[in-house]
């Protein structure tokens, strides 16, 4: 399923909304917000200042890393990617250690970080 399909299918946006650990609306904008990042053209990424200023987060709140990695783990079980990878840290070097732990959590060993990072910003914009 293509990343665009998840918000256009109301079946799956209830099945998002009982997903979230935080506030559902908040989590839905930024999985909309990160849906058009992956739309732009390849390597086209965010940062946790931009996603979070969105829903009026600080980039370093928790909450804002719970609901990114809430997104990730829906966007995963149904199109197969780790939309999060989009978001990185400030200077665009580098994501949060939370991915690995949503990838993990899905069974996923990571051995290259920056593989798997490039890789998945690839497939991210390939799942647009």
């Amino acid at each position: 399923m293509k990343l665009s399909e998840l918000i256009e299918n109301n079946n799956k946006m209830e099945s998002f909304k009982t997903f979230c650990r935080h506030d559902a609306k908040e989590t839905e904008t930024i999985l909309k917000f990160l849906i058009s990042t992956a739309k732009k053209p390849l390597k086209n990424v965010t940062d946790y200042t931009d996603t979070g200023r969105i829903v009026k987060r600080a980039p370093n709140d928790r909450v804002l890393w719970e609901m990114l990695g809430d997104i990730s783990n829906f966007t995963y079980k149904h199109c197969g990617v780790f939309l999060s990878a989009l978001v990185l840290k400030k200077g665009g070097k580098d994501v949060g250690n939370g991915i690995f732990d949503i990838v993990a959590e899905n069974g996923l060993l990571v051995e290259d970080r920056l593989e798997f990072l490039f890789k998945q910003i690839a497939a991210c914009h390939k799942a647009a």
